[in-house]
């Protein structure tokens, strides 16, 4: 079931939330684990059957790692192995099949086509993270382990966040799910205003720039202007953020009814002024896992290495990230090239001096080298991508009779950015005269009156997530 659907909205918001709230304590993590499966299987329920192995396995490794001390690095291991080796199985056979038997034609070496037709589950990247956050900082002695099962499967498959995030670190949610929740009115509404902007992203926004980058994508890109690329570009990047980051609010606020704090999975990312501020404002969760899990341990170990250690330690990490999002070459382009624009903004001592100096400057910069990295990410092929690139970096293509995209593109570029800024000014005046603003509160009635009743005009299921594809 789509979380932009009123199945979603009547059972799993408002149904969920009563339901939760009406049980004692001790009966709430039974109902989270009951609706966990129920949501799962409403997309394919032989799917939750993985689910529940991958979770029981690192339950009992948790177990075990609270009762041995000799195997414990022995378990540890052959648990990540077995759980990473199930993401890689499904996410990754198929392209690894398709390129053995590429190798084996060019060889000319006759075999047997091996079938890999099986359905990606649905998000596998993300509750697999969920869950190795939890072996990681059990095995650390971050956090002890559970010795109730219901109360680990409540936190590994918790449905808001189980299928696009935000992935809960174990050491910051856990406990969470274990401690009495009491309800409380300022969470009831502030969870409700967080679905509503949520949809607002997703149904309004995302779903209407969506036609016209989809569109921009599918024709022939060597028809296009430079400015035609560089529109196309900067477009998608507003509607991936609007429907990442709607789904996270509309998570946030799910778990917020039913009293569950979690943190923020997106903070104005394109107000970063540098590479690794992008990175602290977008998919915030993501990158404080692999900072967590991947960058620090490795980044320790290379320490004698110095800037080559940490150097390698982020193109590693970055190079992670890219394979987590897919396993197409687009995709490792996008997490490399990343990684080379944290270097180039933290070793390259004159782009460091400058995020100082000239913050609108190192923003600007920092806005246009993000969005280029949108163009492996969402172009088709690796072809696509050479092609708008070169675009990109042609100067004879920046002229006007090349355009090929509609006008409504530009315009709609334009008031995106505005509003945008505008926004962000908003949120710093709200900020710094609170006290003022505070007096205007009603205003947010008639506001989200809107918003919803623009919802409502706009709500089409068919549309999903583009993180659902991860």
């Amino acid at each position: 079931m789509l979380i932009n659907s009123w199945g979603y909205i009547i059972i799993f918001v408002v149904t969920a939330a009563l339901l939760h709230w009406l049980l004692p304590h001790k009966a709430r993590k039974y109902f989270i684990c009951i609706f966990n499966l129920l949501f799962y299987s409403m997309w394919k329920w032989e799917y939750s059957l993985l689910l529940v192995f991958t979770s029981s396995l690192i339950f009992y490794a948790g177990l075990q790692f609270d009762k041995t001390s000799s195997n414990k690095r022995r378990l540890f291991n052959l648990t990540l192995i077995i759980t990473i080796g199930i993401l890689v199985f499904f996410k990754y056979s198929r392209h690894l099949v398709n390129g053995y038997e590429s190798i084996l034609d060019i060889i000319g070496i006759e075999h047997i086509k091996i079938n890999t037709g099986f359905i990606l589950p649905l998000g596998i990247s993300f509750y697999t993270f969920q869950s190795l956050s939890y072996l990681f900082d059990v095995y650390r002695k971050e956090i002890k382990p559970t010795k109730n099962y219901f109360d680990f499967f409540s936190y590994s498959t918790f449905w808001p966040t189980i299928i696009a995030g935000p992935i809960l670190k174990a050491s910051e949610t856990f406990e969470q799910f274990i401690s009495k929740r009491t309800i409380n009115l300022n969470d009831l509404s502030y969870g409700t205003e967080r679905i509503i902007t949520g949809l607002f992203k997703k149904v309004v926004l995302a779903d209407n720039i969506s036609s016209y980058v989809n569109y921009a994508f599918t024709m022939n890109p060597v028809e296009y202007s430079s400015f035609d690329v560089w529109v196309m570009t900067f477009l998608f990047g507003f509607q991936l953020y609007f429907d990442f980051s709607g789904y996270s609010d509309i998570a946030i606020g799910t778990a917020q009814l039913m009293g569950f704090k979690i943190k923020e999975n997106f903070n104005w990312p394109y107000f970063s002024y540098s590479p690794q501020n992008f990175w602290n404002r977008w998919h915030i969760s993501l990158y404080n896992w692999l900072r967590s899990y991947i960058y620090s341990p490795l980044s320790i170990s290379l320490r004698r290495f110095s800037t080559l250690g940490i150097s390698f330690s982020v193109m590693a990490t970055f190079f992670i990230c890219g394979v987590w999002h897919g396993s197409t070459w687009n995709f490792v382009i996008w997490g490399l090239f990343h990684g080379c624009l944290l270097l180039l903004f933290s070793v390259f001592k004159p782009i460091a001096r400058l995020t100082k100096k000239l913050p609108f400057v190192s923003w600007a910069m920092t806005y246009v080298l993000i969005s280029l990295a949108w163009i492996p990410f969402r172009s088709e092929n690796l072809q696509q991508c050479f092609i708008l690139c070169k675009k990109i970096f042609t100067i004879s293509y920046y002229h006007i009779e090349y355009q090929k995209l509609p006008a409504i593109g530009y315009y709609s570029l334009i008031l995106l950015f505005l509003s945008m800024c505008a926004l962000y000014l908003f949120k710093y005046l709200r900020t710094k005269f609170e006290s003022i603003f505070a007096k205007f509160d009603f205003i947010k009635i008639p506001v989200f009156a809107v918003m919803v009743f623009l919802i409502i005009i706009y709500l089409n299921p068919s549309n999903q997530f583009l993180y659902l594809q991860f």
